[in-house]
């Protein structure tokens, strides 16, 4: 679900601004394959690329970021009460912590109202 979300976001966002895939790819410096993997929830950007997703996309950082982390748990498996952090406190293989994280139960609400501007 908010894989989906988060690629969607990313569509609508960029059809919003009249853009094509490849012009975004050239304003951030990726490759359109890249854009392509992202609005069509094959994969995930890395979460460093996130500001300048935020700045190319025109979305708001903090939205994109809190939906990027949801999808990453999705992703990972991870659920509402799941732990990404290991015994010793670092993030487990292949997960992304945020300081400050909250409980997914009352995220999700507040982000799926933030997020349905997206849906289609």
């Amino acid at each position: 679900m908010y894989i989906q979300k988060f690629a969607a976001m990313l569509s609508v966002a960029r059809t919003r601004l009249g853009k094509k895939q490849k012009e975004i790819a050239a304003e951030m410096g990726f490759s359109c394959t890249s854009i392509t993997a992202w609005e069509s929830q094959i994969r995930l950007p890395g979460a460093d690329k996130i500001p300048a997703i935020s700045r190319c996309y025109k979305i708001e950082e903090s939205i994109l970021l809190e939906a990027f982390r949801l999808a990453n748990e999705e992703k990972s498996g991870i659920g509402s009460r799941g732990n990404v952090r290991g015994e010793n406190g670092k993030p487990k293989a292949g997960q992304v912590c945020f300081p400050g994280e909250i409980g997914n139960a009352h995220v999700s609400g507040i982000l799926n109202k933030k997020l349905s501007f997206y849906d289609k």
